[in-house]
């Protein structure tokens, strides 16, 4: 489990560094248009990504729910935003690489936020969680660019795969 979160955490990161490269491309009015999708614009999408890491650090701190809804917004601009993943994006990788196989089993309990309930989940399948919504939201910022105009940077794990040699076996 330990290997496959920092194979995970180094994909993330890589990930986002290139989306964040291709949004650079985009002027301002563009990237802040409400496209009418779940979060509007590029930068919300991007936004809310951020909020949701922000909240499950929050939780495997035991810390508990600092933000009771998905409609806040962490950044206004671009340069706040890119700024925040890349911090966000370190202490991620610092509690991954800290973990342990018996930590990553502990029980941490929060409370949900579109349908709130208490529940308890391992701390090891959160953090797939929040991987896996990285990754959901981060293609729908690259659909938002590719329907703007712009041709983003392949982001499939398999791709990071063999260009980094991160998670391949043999």
């Amino acid at each position: 489990m330990k290997a496959l979160l920092n194979m995970m955490m180094e994909y993330n990161r890589w990930a986002n560094e290139r989306l964040f490269a291709d949004c650079e491309q985009v002027p301002e009015e563009i990237y802040h248009r409400d496209l009418r999708t779940e979060y509007g614009s590029i930068h919300k999408t991007l936004d809310h990504i951020l909020l949701v890491d922000l909240l499950w650090l929050e939780r495997f701190a035991g810390r508990g729910d600092k933000y009771p809804s998905f409609d806040e917004t962490i950044t206004d601009s671009f340069k706040e935003l890119k700024a925040r993943r890349q911090t966000t994006d370190e202490e991620l990788s610092r509690f991954c690489q800290e973990s342990t196989e018996v930590g990553l089993t502990r029980m941490v309990q929060f409370r949900t936020v579109l349908d709130p309930a208490t529940i308890e989940q391992p701390v090891g399948g959160a953090i797939i969680l929040l991987f896996h919504h990285q990754s959901h939201y981060r293609a729908q910022a690259q659909a938002l660019l590719s329907m703007q105009g712009y041709e983003p940077q392949i982001l499939n794990l398999m791709f990071f795969q063999r260009q980094t040699g991160l998670g391949l076996m043999g």
